[in-house]
């Protein structure tokens, strides 16, 4: 059982990681697309 749980754990770790990798990978082309769009508008 206690096999199982860790097993979870570290899924549950690498989701995060994910997430989180994801989430600064969205915030980073967001700020890439504004910078284009304040550039276009010059």
């Amino acid at each position: 059982m206690k096999g199982l749980l860790s097993k979870d754990e570290i899924n549950l770790d690498q989701n995060a990681a994910r997430k989180a990798w994801a989430e600064e990978c969205v915030r980073d082309a967001s700020i890439v697309v504004n910078g284009i769009t304040e550039f276009n508008k010059r």
